[in-house]
Protein backbone atom coordinates (compact mmCIF):
# COMPACT_ATOMS: atom_id res chain seq x y z
CA UNK A 1 0.00 0.00 0.00
CA UNK A 2 3.12 2.25 0.88
CA UNK A 3 3.98 2.16 -2.92
CA UNK A 4 0.63 2.81 -4.45
CA UNK A 5 -0.08 5.92 -2.62
CA UNK A 6 2.29 7.80 -4.22
CA UNK A 7 1.21 6.61 -7.87
CA UNK A 8 -2.37 7.42 -7.08
CA UNK A 9 -1.06 11.18 -5.99
CA UNK A 10 0.84 11.73 -8.54
CA UNK A 11 -1.76 10.72 -11.15
CA UNK A 12 -4.50 13.11 -9.23
CA UNK A 13 -2.18 15.61 -9.28
CA UNK A 14 -1.80 15.11 -12.57
CA UNK A 15 -5.57 14.95 -13.31
CA UNK A 16 -6.42 18.15 -11.20
CA UNK A 17 -3.77 20.00 -13.60
CA UNK A 18 -5.39 19.18 -16.56
CA UNK A 19 -8.78 19.93 -15.30
CA UNK A 20 -7.27 23.53 -14.09
CA UNK A 21 -6.19 24.44 -17.83
CA UNK A 22 -9.08 23.33 -18.82
CA UNK A 23 -11.02 25.59 -16.80
CA UNK A 24 -9.19 28.60 -17.82
CA UNK A 25 -9.09 27.48 -21.72
CA UNK A 26 -13.17 27.60 -21.10
CA UNK A 27 -13.10 30.69 -19.32
CA UNK A 28 -11.47 32.47 -22.08
CA UNK A 29 -13.52 31.21 -24.58
CA UNK A 30 -16.26 32.33 -22.32
CA UNK A 31 -14.56 36.09 -22.14
CA UNK A 32 -14.35 36.00 -25.69
CA UNK A 33 -17.31 34.92 -26.39
CA UNK A 34 -19.25 37.76 -24.53
CA UNK A 35 -16.97 40.00 -26.35
CA UNK A 36 -18.04 39.06 -29.46
CA UNK A 37 -21.75 39.47 -28.62
CA UNK A 38 -21.23 42.76 -26.97
CA UNK A 39 -20.07 44.08 -30.22
CA UNK A 40 -22.27 42.40 -32.34
CA UNK A 41 -25.48 43.92 -30.12
CA UNK A 42 -23.87 47.57 -30.50
CA UNK A 43 -23.34 46.71 -34.12
CA UNK A 44 -26.96 46.42 -34.02
CA UNK A 45 -27.93 48.99 -31.83
CA UNK A 46 -26.09 51.44 -34.52
CA UNK A 47 -27.76 49.47 -37.61
CA UNK A 48 -30.72 50.13 -36.11
CA UNK A 49 -30.27 54.01 -35.60
CA UNK A 50 -30.40 53.59 -31.89
CA UNK A 51 -28.41 56.81 -30.06
CA UNK A 52 -27.31 57.47 -26.84
CA UNK A 53 -28.17 60.94 -25.35
CA UNK A 54 -26.32 60.76 -21.82
CA UNK A 55 -26.86 57.78 -20.17
CA UNK A 56 -30.98 57.56 -22.08
CA UNK A 57 -30.34 55.38 -25.03
CA UNK A 58 -32.70 56.33 -27.93
CA UNK A 59 -34.69 53.39 -29.55
CA UNK A 60 -34.06 53.72 -33.40
CA UNK A 61 -37.63 52.70 -34.83
CA UNK A 62 -39.83 52.07 -32.07
CA UNK A 63 -42.40 49.96 -31.63
CA UNK A 64 -45.19 48.90 -29.09
CA UNK A 65 -42.72 46.23 -27.32
CA UNK A 66 -39.48 48.12 -28.49
CA UNK A 67 -39.09 51.97 -27.64
CA UNK A 68 -36.73 54.37 -25.58
CA UNK A 69 -37.43 53.70 -21.70
CA UNK A 70 -35.28 56.82 -20.19
CA UNK A 71 -37.35 56.75 -16.36
CA UNK A 72 -36.18 59.75 -13.79
CA UNK A 73 -32.79 61.14 -16.43
CA UNK A 74 -31.18 64.06 -16.84
CA UNK A 75 -31.67 64.82 -20.16
CA UNK A 76 -31.61 68.96 -19.67
CA UNK A 77 -30.91 70.65 -22.97
CA UNK A 78 -30.70 66.92 -25.15
CA UNK A 79 -30.87 67.60 -28.79
CA UNK A 80 -33.80 65.53 -29.82
CA UNK A 81 -35.35 67.47 -32.69
CA UNK A 82 -36.90 64.94 -34.84
CA UNK A 83 -36.10 61.95 -32.52
CA UNK A 84 -39.41 59.41 -33.31
CA UNK A 85 -40.11 59.04 -29.39
CA UNK A 86 -43.00 56.58 -30.04
CA UNK A 87 -43.82 54.76 -27.29
CA UNK A 88 -41.37 56.17 -24.68
CA UNK A 89 -41.46 56.27 -21.45
CA UNK A 90 -39.61 59.34 -20.14
CA UNK A 91 -41.73 59.56 -16.21
CA UNK A 92 -40.04 62.17 -14.10
CA UNK A 93 -37.09 62.56 -16.66
CA UNK A 94 -35.50 66.15 -16.62
CA UNK A 95 -36.11 67.34 -20.55
CA UNK A 96 -35.76 71.26 -19.50
CA UNK A 97 -34.76 73.18 -22.16
CA UNK A 98 -34.34 70.35 -24.31
CA UNK A 99 -34.87 70.49 -28.18
CA UNK A 100 -38.06 67.86 -29.07
CA UNK A 101 -38.56 70.05 -32.24
CA UNK A 102 -40.29 68.16 -34.35
CA UNK A 103 -40.32 65.13 -32.47
CA UNK A 104 -42.83 62.06 -32.59
CA UNK A 105 -44.54 62.04 -29.26
CA UNK A 106 -47.31 59.41 -30.01
CA UNK A 107 -48.24 57.45 -27.20
CA UNK A 108 -45.31 58.46 -24.80
CA UNK A 109 -45.35 58.42 -21.31
CA UNK A 110 -44.23 62.26 -20.37
CA UNK A 111 -46.03 61.77 -16.78
CA UNK A 112 -43.96 63.57 -14.16
CA UNK A 113 -41.35 64.71 -16.65
CA UNK A 114 -39.68 68.43 -16.56
CA UNK A 115 -40.57 69.95 -19.93
CA UNK A 116 -39.25 73.81 -18.22
CA UNK A 117 -38.19 76.11 -21.42
CA UNK A 118 -38.54 72.59 -23.66
CA UNK A 119 -38.89 73.13 -27.56
CA UNK A 120 -41.57 71.36 -28.84
CA UNK A 121 -42.96 73.59 -32.30
CA UNK A 122 -43.31 70.73 -34.60
CA UNK A 123 -43.73 68.16 -31.94
CA UNK A 124 -46.14 65.53 -33.00
CA UNK A 125 -48.59 64.30 -30.04
CA UNK A 126 -51.35 61.17 -30.16
CA UNK A 127 -52.28 59.24 -26.84
CA UNK A 128 -49.25 60.67 -25.64
CA UNK A 129 -49.30 61.53 -21.15
CA UNK A 130 -49.02 64.91 -20.70
CA UNK A 131 -46.51 65.59 -17.61
CA UNK A 132 -49.82 66.09 -15.25
CA UNK A 133 -51.29 62.44 -16.17
CA UNK A 134 -53.37 64.18 -18.87
CA UNK A 135 -53.86 62.07 -22.22
CA UNK A 136 -53.02 64.53 -25.25
CA UNK A 137 -56.53 62.93 -27.11
CA UNK A 138 -58.43 64.69 -24.08
CA UNK A 139 -56.68 67.93 -24.19
CA UNK A 140 -57.24 69.31 -27.76
CA UNK A 141 -54.31 66.95 -29.51
CA UNK A 142 -51.47 68.92 -27.16
CA UNK A 143 -49.93 68.51 -24.05
CA UNK A 144 -48.75 72.29 -24.72
CA UNK A 145 -51.41 73.16 -22.10
CA UNK A 146 -50.29 70.53 -19.51
CA UNK A 147 -46.33 70.84 -19.51
CA UNK A 148 -46.36 71.43 -15.86
CA UNK A 149 -47.75 68.93 -12.64
CA UNK A 150 -49.54 68.96 -9.56
CA UNK A 151 -50.68 65.50 -9.06
CA UNK A 152 -47.91 63.37 -6.50
CA UNK A 153 -44.95 61.96 -8.19
CA UNK A 154 -46.18 58.52 -7.20
CA UNK A 155 -49.34 58.44 -9.21
CA UNK A 156 -47.92 59.43 -12.58
CA UNK A 157 -46.50 57.22 -14.95
CA UNK A 158 -44.94 53.72 -13.53
CA UNK A 159 -43.15 53.86 -10.16
CA UNK A 160 -40.26 51.08 -10.76
CA UNK A 161 -36.87 51.09 -12.03
CA UNK A 162 -36.53 50.15 -15.73
CA UNK A 163 -36.45 46.29 -16.42
CA UNK A 164 -34.19 45.02 -17.85
CA UNK A 165 -33.35 44.66 -21.14
CA UNK A 166 -31.05 43.88 -23.64
CA UNK A 167 -27.61 41.57 -23.50
CA UNK A 168 -26.49 41.99 -19.81
CA UNK A 169 -22.58 40.32 -19.08
CA UNK A 170 -22.30 41.08 -15.81
CA UNK A 171 -23.91 37.64 -14.89
CA UNK A 172 -21.55 35.67 -17.32
CA UNK A 173 -18.45 37.67 -15.82
CA UNK A 174 -18.52 36.21 -12.95
CA UNK A 175 -19.35 33.04 -12.99
CA UNK A 176 -16.18 33.31 -15.18
CA UNK A 177 -14.25 35.01 -12.45
CA UNK A 178 -15.27 31.98 -10.34
CA UNK A 179 -14.07 29.31 -13.12
CA UNK A 180 -10.67 31.30 -12.82
CA UNK A 181 -10.50 31.15 -9.23
CA UNK A 182 -11.32 27.44 -9.20
CA UNK A 183 -8.76 26.94 -11.97
CA UNK A 184 -5.99 28.61 -9.56
CA UNK A 185 -6.78 26.68 -7.05
CA UNK A 186 -6.19 23.86 -8.64
CA UNK A 187 -3.34 24.68 -10.08
CA UNK A 188 -1.79 25.52 -6.58
CA UNK A 189 -2.90 22.19 -4.92
CA UNK A 190 -1.72 20.00 -7.88
CA UNK A 191 2.29 21.98 -7.99
CA UNK A 192 2.12 20.63 -4.30
CA UNK A 193 5.84 21.24 -3.00
CA UNK A 194 8.15 17.80 -3.21
CA UNK A 195 8.51 17.72 0.72
CA UNK A 196 4.83 17.55 0.94
CA UNK A 197 4.71 14.82 -1.45
CA UNK A 198 7.03 13.11 0.45
CA UNK A 199 5.24 12.81 3.81
CA UNK A 200 2.42 11.75 1.61
CA UNK A 201 4.74 8.88 0.85
CA UNK A 202 5.60 8.16 4.27
CA UNK A 203 1.89 7.81 5.32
Amino acid sequence: MKGALPISLHALRRLLGAASWVLVVATSCVVLGLGATGASAASKAHAGGSRTVGTCVIVGHPSATHYTQCVGMQLTGANLAGADLSHAVLTRSNLSNANLVGATLTSANLGGAVLTGTHLSGAVWGGTTCPDGINSDDAGGSCSAHLSFDLPLSNIGPSSSLPKTGFDPWPFLAAAGGLIAIGALLLAWARIPGRRRARFETC
